[in-house]
């Protein structure tokens, strides 16, 4: 099984992040943006990880 690389982005709008999560997406890399620390705490307690 090869990289599965992700990207956890947190912006209040979407002028910058959405075109960086745009190329990332583009490249195979899964990103998720959120809008505030605490979402993007909350995000990455959630996403799925190979993490042991």
């Amino acid at each position: 099984m090869g990289p599965d690389p992700r990207v956890l982005v947190v912006a209040a709008d979407d002028d910058l992040a959405g075109p960086l999560c745009a190329g990332l997406d583009a490249l195979g890399w899964r990103t998720l943006t959120a809008r505030t620390l605490d979402g993007g705490a909350a995000a990455w307690r959630i996403w799925p990880s190979k993490r042991p």
